[in-house]
């Protein structure tokens, strides 16, 4: 919808799910992390290509987000 709206993308859900799977013990919800490592850098990686996306849709070049620290899991 943002990209619609000429908006860059907030992906702060998207680091905050990639975020809790590297939590060691379960959550005060219940849910549990996502112990496959292969998951996770999956969804690492997909996370830091919409960034990419994100900054080559904004003209100044720049990202809204940074969480290269995610993918090096």
């Amino acid at each position: 919808k943002a990209v619609r709206e000429r908006r860059l993308p907030d992906w702060q859900p998207v680091v905050d799910a990639v975020a809790h799977w590297d939590v060691a013990t379960p959550t005060e919800d219940g849910t549990t992390p996502v112990g496959d490592p292969v998951v996770r850098r999956g969804a690492a990686l997909l996370l830091e290509a919409l960034e990419e996306f994100t900054r080559a849709l904004d003209e100044r070049g720049g990202s809204t987000r940074v969480s290269s620290t995610l993918a090096k899991n």
